[in-house]
């Protein structure tokens, strides 16, 4: 039996992801072309429960290329992340992006060095300690050609990059990632092999496999 897209514009949507919170809200953020094909565009919907009408998200760039990979629900704060690229033209470094909203509808982007200019970066997926507090990884371009595995967390007014101890010193990129009752798993590659590497807050991590 075939179910229909809710909210049935997400059909038209290049990906999307889905939240819910605690409370059964939910998220549902994604991006498309539209008609003129010069910029592509992150768009979403909210709604408070199962049995509520879906509402439009605000906040997020009319302009150059956005997309959105992961979003989640953690304490009171949803948290999207992706990567932007000023323009849509072939060749333009993209640099990796987070966005939050306090309430599902209202999105603005996080202060944070996320990368710029001519070398790439990448926020690749996003997942909550479990105090709640996020934290996003990814990977940096340090120099032409060469990558190192990164991740970002809020302090203060601002994100800022995570010391992942010896493995975020060596060549590799951070894929994805998932919580546990004692912190956050990353899945990377480091120095050519893949890894799992367990992060927990006050900076402590262990190298689960290699």
């Amino acid at each position: 039996t075939a179910t229909a897209w809710e909210p049935e514009d997400v059909s038209s949507l290049l990906g999307s992801g889905l939240a819910a919170d605690a409370s059964g809200a939910e998220v549902v953020i994604g991006w498309d072309f539209p008609t003129s094909g010069s910029v592509l565009i992150p768009r979403g919907y909210f709604r408070d429960a199962a049995e509520t009408e879906w509402v439009p998200v605000s906040g997020f760039p009319s302009t150059g290329a956005t997309e959105f990979w992961r979003v989640i629900s953690t304490g009171d704060t949803w948290v999207a992340v992706g990567e932007y690229r000023p323009s849509t033209i072939a060749g333009t470094s993209a640099h990796g992006t987070v966005w939050t909203s306090g309430d599902g509808i209202a999105w603005s982007p996080a202060e944070g060095n996320f990368g710029e200019g001519p070398l790439r970066s990448a926020t690749s997926d996003v997942c909550a300690f479990p105090d709640g507090t996020p934290i996003a990884v990814g990977w940096v371009e340090e120099s032409t050609g060469s990558y190192r595995m990164a991740a970002w967390a809020p302090s203060g007014d601002a994100w800022t990059r995570v010391d992942l101890g010896p493995s975020g010193d060596r060549e590799g990129y951070a894929s994805s990632c998932a919580s546990d009752d004692r912190g956050v798993v990353v899945s990377a590659t480091v120095g050519g092999r893949s890894v799992l590497l367990h992060t927990s807050p006050g900076a402590s991590h262990t190298l689960l496999t290699r």
